[in-house]
């Protein structure tokens, strides 16, 4: 059984300011993102490049459409990154068709559409774009309250972002870091409870009987019980059903799933370092020992003992961090990170024990990741505050481009001095209970109940692989 672990969300802020309440995705047009792309296409080659528009649709099923609308397997659709379900967004995927024609590309979809489409010589993978351009509207605000929040907005802008992961990378149920510390220890009973919603603040009846019935060896009994939105715990399910034992059937929720666990637990750790260096006001300056970041230009280099005692180089360097050209890095534990030095090392496994680690997981489990730094604070581009009002009421609008990797959801924990409201998570807990309502008096032992229409959640693919901003 593994230990009980600590929340994974980073708890502090830079600003040290008065909480304001406000609710974010009332609607998907009130939270719209643009993909920044890296580079654009040349006009040939072996893939096509679509842009494409999704309004309520999950990553996982935007991939499934394009696979069965081009003909080809999931894996050859590539993308630069997960973009939020319950939101309008645009961005750009990839299809490797080799020399062969594509269909027409118009498909008749309502909530998602391809906008243009040009060939490229290479794949498009995970993390090539320059960043996300967003449009936020805060709801259940006080529009008057647009001063206090451009001012909040100005000192970020200064400073810079503290560089934590948002809710999105711990899944609607916020233990995707539970589910990658089972995978790392083999801990596999752990996972599937996990998976099935123990310990998260949004378990039921409903769950806690899949979870007996699964318990019991009941797998194909425990799957009816899910709704739409749980595919992947249903694949599980199904393959134990089918005789598969769980460290085998865990696989059906596919590689990308369970690599989205692991860095669950690696971003759970990486917001610990953020959480520390707040605490010690060194989130924005040197450690000796620090690997120090630039910023989109993915080049660092460690802060040591002769630069540390080089005056000139050591103001240059103090210099360039507060003009927001250099970071200090925290850790994404893997097989090749890179490790820092001195009180910066002590201070990150410090914050990896916190999570019951110690380092060897890394060089023993299977789902090890090989690991990287990531910097502790990144730049706000084109920022802009304005109130506004429309058939909903008043409100706040937000904009602003962040890089690539970058939370917009930590953004507005800084701005509002504590997490907004999230009112798609509010649906999820509104429906889940009609559902449990509805359903308490139906069967239990059909198996084609988990895909009658009526069931299907509104959160994400699977509660535990939300998507990213």
């Amino acid at each position: 059984m593994s230990p009980d672990l600590p929340p994974p969300l980073a708890r502090r802020t830079l600003l040290d300011v008065a909480p304001i309440h406000a609710s974010i995705k009332e609607r998907p047009e009130d939270f719209l993102v643009d993909e920044l792309p890296l580079f654009d296409p040349t006009g040939e080659g072996e893939h096509l490049y679509v842009g494409v528009q999704k309004r309520g649709v999950d990553h996982q099923e935007m991939v499934a459409r394009l696979a069965r609308h081009f003909g080809v397997p999931s894996s050859s659709i590539g993308t630069a990154g997960m973009k939020d379900r319950h939101a309008i967004t645009l961005q750009t995927a990839s299809i490797h068709l080799c020399q062969r024609n594509a269909p027409a590309v118009d498909p008749q979809w309502d909530d998602m559409g391809i906008l243009w489409s040009m060939r490229h010589r290479h794949r498009l993978r995970r993390g090539q774009l320059r960043g996300n351009r967003f449009s936020i509207r805060l709801r259940s605000i006080d529009p008057l309250l647009v001063p206090t929040i451009w001012r909040r907005m100005q000192s970020l802008v200064e400073t810079g972002l503290p560089d934590a992961y948002g809710p999105q990378r711990f899944g609607l149920f916020q233990t995707n870091h539970v589910l990658g510390w089972c995978l790392l220890h083999g801990q596999w009973d752990r996972f599937l409870a996990v998976m099935l919603g123990e310990g998260s603040a949004l378990d039921s009846d409903r769950l806690k009987r899949a979870r007996a019935l699964a318990a019991a060896g009941q797998f194909q009994d425990a799957a009816a019980l899910l709704g739409g939105g749980q595919r992947n715990e249903r694949r599980v399910l199904l393959a134990c059903a089918k005789g598969r034992p769980l460290p085998m059937a865990i696989h059906a929720a596919g590689a990308q799933a369970l690599e989205f666990f692991v860095s669950g637990i690696q971003s759970a750790v990486f917001n610990r370092v953020v959480d520390l260096r707040l605490g010690a006001g060194t989130i924005h300056r040197p450690l000796l020992g620090d690997i120090l970041w630039r910023p989109g230009a993915h080049g660092r280099f460690h802060f040591d003992e002769a630069r540390a005692s080089d005056s000139p180089q050591r103001l240059d360097i103090e210099a360039r961090i507060a003009a927001g050209e250099l970071s200090p890095s925290g850790p994404l534990f893997g097989t090749e990170m890179d490790e820092p030095a001195g009180e910066v090392l002590a201070m990150e496994r410090e914050a990896m024990a916190a999570f019951r680690l110690d380092g060897g997981e890394w060089r023993s489990s299977q789902y090890a990741a090989l690991g990287a730094r990531r910097p502790l604070r990144v730049p706000i581009r084109n920022p802009h505050v304005e109130a506004s009002m429309d058939e909903h009421g008043g409100s706040i609008r937000l904009a602003f481009d962040l890089p690539a990797g970058a939370f917009a959801t930590s953004l507005l924990h800084e701005l509002l001095g504590a997490a907004p409201e999230d009112a798609s998570r509010r649906r999820h807990r509104d429906q889940s209970s009609s559902s449990e309502s509805s359903s308490a008096s139906s069967s239990e032992s059909s198996s084609e109940s988990s895909s009658d229409p009526d069931e299907v959640d509104s959160g994400p693919s699977s509660p535990s692989s939300s998507s990213d901003d």
